[in-house]
């Protein structure tokens, strides 16, 4: 079943996403890439938090995410759901953060030979038409590289803690609000570790992303 989401709202306080300031990009056609030479990658501290510290606890500041109609919502709205003037599922209690250890960004190219999971059709339109100069074949093309340090033992590479108390569907035009929290709940959901509080996770090996 396909549900596209017609709003979401953020009933939250947003930390931040914080990175290194990145000035004067221009874009280069494929062509320009591959004559640079002598270059080194990028290596990124990322940190999302959202209503929590830097540990993932919530913030005294929004009442601790507890308690009825606190602020620490996301509220969800999806198209076709207009009943009563619209139909709202509110994630409730929710605080957490999320990071990125040392996230390393460099440039590559794709294998030159198609492996046996391939599949040309992804890169064509609606009608079948390929989008690529290549007969929907991108081999051997430049591509975004994105790896961890890859050193002996556990690296927590990405860190990740969140809690979302409850959640439940809420009604109205203005049902995302935390004046209309009917106290109701469905379903719950907490990631974290047992000993840390925040999990961990360790990711070897690396991701190749090619886009047009």
């Amino acid at each position: 079943m396909r549900c596209p989401v017609k709003r979401l709202i953020f009933g939250a306080t947003v930390s931040g996403m914080l990175a290194s300031p990145v000035v004067g990009m221009e874009k280069l056609e494929d062509a320009q890439m591959a004559n640079v030479t002598g270059q080194e990658g990028v290596a990124l501290d990322l940190e999302f938090r959202v209503n929590a510290d830097s540990d993932g606890n919530a913030l005294a500041s929004v009442d601790n995410c507890q308690g009825l109609a606190n602020p620490c919502n996301l509220a969800l709205q999806f198209a076709n759901r207009d009943a009563a003037g619209g139909e709202w599922l509110v994630l409730k209690d929710m605080y957490g953060v999320l990071r990125f250890n040392d996230l390393q960004l460099d440039g590559s190219r794709l294998p030159a030979v198609s492996s046996a999971f391939a599949n040309p059709s992804r890169f064509e339109d609606q009608s079948g038409n390929c989008l690529l100069p290549n007969d929907c074949t991108p081999n051997d093309s430049l591509a975004l590289l994105l790896t961890f340090p890859d050193t002996p033992g556990f690296n927590a590479d990405i860190e990740w803690r969140l809690n979302i108390g409850r959640a439940a569907v809420q009604f109205g035009p203005e049902g995302f609000l935390p004046a209309n929290d009917n106290g109701g709940s469905f379903l719950g959901l907490a990631i974290g570790d047992t000993v840390t509080d925040i999990a961990r996770i360790d990711i070897d090996g690396g991701v190749q992303l090619y886009g047009f």
